[in-house]
């Protein structure tokens, strides 16, 4: 079997707290609809972002990828931490 490496991007992040979001009132009320500006919505009692592969749960101190496809996914801190790392270049 051949082995690849993967090539390194850069991507978008942010980590994801509840409380930081209470602030602006979107997406954090039982019967809210609102999205926040990092896809975050709020149902029944949890916290969601729309990925290419479903709904999935954020918590808080996830982060949320947007990926060079535009497109959102969450991930454990400490997966986060142990892949990822500050981009000190332009754009």
């Amino acid at each position: 079997m051949a082995k690849y490496r993967k090539r390194p991007v850069v991507i978008d992040a942010e980590q994801w707290f509840a409380h930081h979001r209470l602030r602006s009132g979107v997406g954090t009320q039982p019967n809210d609809t609102g999205v926040d500006d990092l896809g975050v919505y709020y149902m029944r009692g949890y916290h969601y972002v729309n990925t290419p592969e479903g709904c999935m749960h954020v918590r808080d101190g996830d982060w949320i990828i947007t990926s060079i496809e535009n497109e959102r996914s969450v991930c454990k801190d400490s997966v986060f931490k142990a892949t990822c790392e500050p981009w000190r270049g332009g754009n």
